[in-house]
């Protein structure tokens, strides 16, 4: 186990995209090294493997669980993301520590009755309330420089913006769309940022 690593169970889709822009600037604002499985796009690995071996790196893990709900008559429930908490609590020793978001509060409980009892976090689909929660549960989880620990949520808010701006003028310069630009590339793009600042 790695402990600045940090897996990441979330949605992938371009709904959900706001959301994990900001969580992974968050994640690399604290110095985490992020553990998600859409960094690699390797056709040939058991996709499953994969992500449990990154679990097993990881100290510290973020569930986004929601997007359990289907938004439409016939449409089915995504099931990835519950699993792969299962499966993430059943490997995971005491050192480990979880943060779960869900999108309003106390309706992750209504279909998992069994996290009754645990601290689940509302980002109401806001980028703005996600890091906020990320903060404060990585504040409270985390040895961190005095300095550190004195950033606000809304000054990480600000240099997410501040981030996000150049990141739009890159992408608008470069004629490249959302769907375009991988997971891989983006948080490259946050790293020389930061290392900027």
């Amino acid at each position: 186990m790695i402990d600045n690593a940090i897996f990441i169970n979330c949605p992938f889709d371009n709904e959900y995209l706001p959301l994990l822009r900001a969580l992974l600037f968050v994640a690399k604002f604290y110095g985490l090294d992020v553990k998600i499985a859409s960094l690699e796009l390797d056709s040939k690995s058991n996709r499953l493997t994969r992500i449990i071996s990154l679990m097993k790196e990881a100290k510290y893990s973020v569930h986004d669980l929601s997007r359990m709900k289907s938004d439409k008559e016939g449409e089915y429930y995504r099931m990835n993301m519950p699993f792969e908490l299962g499966l993430d609590y059943g490997i995971s020793d005491e050192g480990n520590v979880f943060l779960i978001f869900e999108n309003e509060a106390y309706e992750l409980k209504k279909a998992l009755s069994d996290i009754n009892g645990w601290d689940v976090r509302p980002h109401n689909n806001e980028p703005e309330r996600l890091i906020s929660e990320f903060r404060r549960w990585i504040v409270a989880n985390r040895e961190l420089p005095e300095n550190v620990k004195n950033y606000s949520p809304s000054y990480i808010w600000y240099k997410y913006n501040d981030f996000y701006a150049s990141f739009s003028d890159h992408m608008t310069m470069h004629k490249m769309k959302d769907d375009e630009i991988s997971v891989r590339e983006y948080m490259n793009f946050i790293d020389r940022y930061l290392s900027s600042k």
